[in-house]
């Protein structure tokens, strides 16, 4: 068959699936499936090799009218490409396939899922985008799922970790090297880490925090540690009494056992709601170069015991000491019983909208379960 030839057929094809498209025929879905088993799915195929992608383009605009019956496609068209790369033993880009999943999901279905999918066009995209981090599914991230640039980094910093690499030069590398099945697995791990959808209720008092920062700041470097003591605790309270679903609240328990404050969580974003229904606080004011010690670890675990609570924000404008981040690891080992250290540079970073608050709580999460450095 001559190159004439080919691009002929070519042509009658895509005529031929575009029709099917713009019919009003009932059948007209399966149609397009018998279609992808006729020739489409190798076009599709040699499709997801340029930069265009212009059947998958035509096929977007069809998910906009019809985006139920298009995701269906979308699946066959997967499991279509995924079995050419089993059967070739290579490794195609999916990230466009990835990424208008995603979409149709979050603009025409509103179904929850949707962060998923942007999260694996935007691992897809590090394997074979040179501009990743401009990508669709890097603003996708940064915005529909309100990761926001400092939760890219940790996404990127979480993959580095996962796969055991020191550049994003050899992730590249060995994302473009991972068969499907990997990938997917890899993608698995990272949605445990990472929270990526029902952050869009998250809002914090932004001013407010940031006027309390700067009363505290001055004082980090100086060692008057009495000096205005209660600035810390001051500042959990704006923090913690702006995230729904906390309650903080002070009670005889919080009095006699000189705790710093009690959260009652009801709050059901699925980050948040694994701190268990009563949380404490405590904040270990600092100003100077001292350090969280084992002791302070061993007390406020004691603490937590007498009210019951199932975890505890250490809040700190020091530093944890290593028996301290050992102590927190074990505690959890024992008991189940998280204790999250939020240090004063955390809190900067959310009062400047660096990063989400349940973005930072998943990441702090997965640093004790793992026993990953908790800075």
């Amino acid at each position: 068959m001559t190159s004439e030839q080919n691009q002929k057929e070519d042509a009658e094809l895509l005529k031929r699936f575009e029709e099917i498209i713009n019919s009003q025929l009932i059948i007209k879905f399966q149609n397009i499936i018998d279609l992808l088993y006729e020739g489409l799915g190798d076009k599709i195929y040699n499709d997801t090799k340029n930069n265009n992608h212009h059947i998958l383009n035509i096929l977007r605009s069809f998910a906009r009218n019809h985006p139920k019956e298009t995701i269906f496609i979308w699946q066959q068209i997967y499991q279509y490409l995924s079995e050419k790369e089993l059967v070739n033993n290579e490794r195609l880009e999916m990230a466009t396939l990835y990424f208008w999943f995603g979409d149709t999901l979050f603009y025409d279905l509103k179904k929850k899922g949707y962060g998923k999918y942007y999260l694996k066009a935007y691992v897809e995209d590090i394997g074979f985008h040179d501009n990743f981090k401009h990508a669709g599914a890097s603003e996708a991230l940064k915005f529909r799922c309100y990761l926001g640039e400092k939760g890219l980094d940790i996404v990127d910093k979480e993959l580095l970790k996962i796969t055991k690499k020191k550049k994003m030069e050899e992730l590249k590398e060995y994302i473009k090297s991972t068969t499907r099945g990997e990938f997917e697995r890899l993608v698995v791990q990272l949605e445990n880490i990472i929270s990526l959808e029902s952050n869009e209720d998250f809002f914090l008092p932004i001013s407010s925090l940031k006027e309390v920062i700067k009363k505290i700041e001055p004082l980090i470097k100086t060692k008057d540690n009495q000096k205005s003591a209660k600035l810390l605790e001051f500042l959990c309270q704006v923090l913690f009494g702006s995230i729904r679903g906390f309650r903080y609240k002070f009670d005889e328990r919080s009095l006699l056992f000189q705790i710093d404050g009690l959260i009652s969580n009801s709050s059901n974003h699925p980050f948040l709601m694994e701190l268990g229904k009563i949380i404490t606080i405590e904040a270990k004011q600092y100003f100077h170069e001292n350090e969280v010690s084992r002791n302070n670890i061993d007390i406020l675990f004691m603490n937590m015991t007498r009210v019951n609570a199932s975890s505890a924000f250490l809040v700190s404008s020091g530093q944890l000491s290593d028996p301290a981040k050992d102590e927190i690891y074990h505690t959890y080992l024992r008991t189940g019983k998280l204790i999250i250290f939020l240090s004063f540079n955390d809190i900067k970073d959310l009062a400047e909208n660096k990063v989400l608050f349940p973005v930072l709580i998943s990441q702090k999460i997965s640093d004790i379960k793992s026993k990953r450095k908790i800075n």
